[in-house]
């Protein structure tokens, strides 16, 4: 009776331990539901409240817009910023403009960058210029672009300035207030978009900068062309190293002999003459070295072209800057050429003058009379 007793109350333990781990894992398994229901429940109220945020911004009248005030504009969030819509974009007065920190600048969107009115692009600050982002510069229309005032030039980075689409041309106004890094920053792709009224707007000082870039590429192109030479040199070792292997394998195959000629004479040296064997050994060694100047002329030929893919990239740079400043040079003195000419037509002039005024004053009849009685 003592021992089933004992047997019922151990079984009722396991039974009660394994209920309450049960419990313990429902609990957990619930535990770990309502922390999911919580979480979509957040989710789908930042997505409500976005949504609202969104909604209460483009709702905003024009008259509205205009009367944020210098505490509220520096306020507007991450979210709010990209929820104005292009009237409102329109509707920002200088004072407002001026008031987004540099923080929120790179907030507007692609698509509200392009819907600054032309009349507000002068109202950015220097370092709003400097806070867009290389991905609102592209967006920025041809129209806006020869709003930007010489004082707000010199604020765009050199990232930025790599960032200009051929879409986007500057004015032969704004050019000479282009800094010389700016002007250094200047991508190959983007000069060859320069055209001759842009040209011949660079200043003396963005030119040296020019010159100053060609002669960097010059030695960097004669450096590349040094590193082929050498590679070329390399590489035709190896196919004539190549080559005289492959030469070396057929007369070795040719002096291969008969199975039975071969065993006799290793028969009659006792062991230590096998011809075919010390061939064969020579032919392997041989064609192991063929693969391994395989490879190496392989690598040797991949390096060679990315060489050459990098030297023909600097040199297309190189030839455009060279055109570019010939081409600056050319137009500066052809300009130069017709200022010198009407100086000389103008002082031929003004000596005509002195003759005509002195002939009035020798002759008693004035200059008119003499040609008015010319038949």
């Amino acid at each position: 009776m003592e021992q089933q007793e004992s047997k019922t109350q151990t079984s009722s333990n396991e039974l009660k331990s394994k209920i309450e781990i049960g419990q313990e894992k429902l609990q957990k398994k619930k535990d770990k539901l309502i922390k999911l229901q919580n979480e979509a429940e957040t989710v789908s109220v930042s997505k409500e409240t976005k949504k609202g945020i969104v909604e209460q911004i483009a709702a905003f009248t024009e008259i509205q817009i205009k009367a944020l005030t210098k505490k509220q504009i520096p306020a507007l969030t991450s979210e709010q910023i990209p929820a104005f819509i292009q009237q409102q974009i329109k509707a920002l007065r200088e004072d407002q403009i001026q008031e987004f920190a540099e923080a929120q600048i790179p907030h507007f969107t692609k698509e509200q960058i392009s819907y600054f009115r032309k009349k507000q692009i002068p109202w950015f600050t220097d370092w709003q210029i400097t806070w867009l982002t290389t991905e609102q510069i592209p967006a920025f229309t041809s129209e806006q672009i020869p709003h930007f005032t010489k004082e707000q030039i010199p604020s765009f980075t050199t990232k930025q300035i790599k960032n200009f689409t051929w879409k986007q041309p500057f004015t032969a106004e704004q050019i000479p207030h282009f800094t010389k890094e700016q002007i250094a920053a200047i991508p190959p792709i983007q000069i060859s978009w320069f055209h001759d009224d842009q040209i011949q707007a660079l200043t003396i000082e963005q030119i040296q900068v020019f010159n100053e870039k060609i002669k960097v590429l010059d030695k960097e192109v004669e450096k590349r062309t040094i590193i082929l030479s050498n590679y070329i040199d390399v590489i035709t070792d190896a196919i004539f190293k190549i080559t005289s292997l492959l030469e070396e394998n057929v007369s070795l195959e040719k002096q291969k002999i008969g199975n039975f000629k071969n065993f006799i004479f290793w028969m009659l040296s006792c062991g230590s003459v096998n011809t075919n064997k010390r061939i064969e050994k020579k032919l392997n060694k041989n064609k192991k070295e063929i693969q391994e100047k395989t490879n190496e002329r392989t690598d040797l030929k991949i390096i060679f072209e990315n060489i050459s893919l990098e030297r023909k990239k600097i040199n297309d740079e190189l030839n455009n800057l060279i055109k570019l400043t010939e081409l600056w040079k050319n137009i500066n003195d052809k300009k130069n050429s017709i200022k010198n000419t009407s100086q000389d037509k103008e002082f031929s002039c003004s000596k005509f003058v002195q003759e005509i005024n002195a002939l009035e004053l020798t002759s008693q009849t004035p200059v008119n009379d003499h040609v008015q009685n010319l038949p």
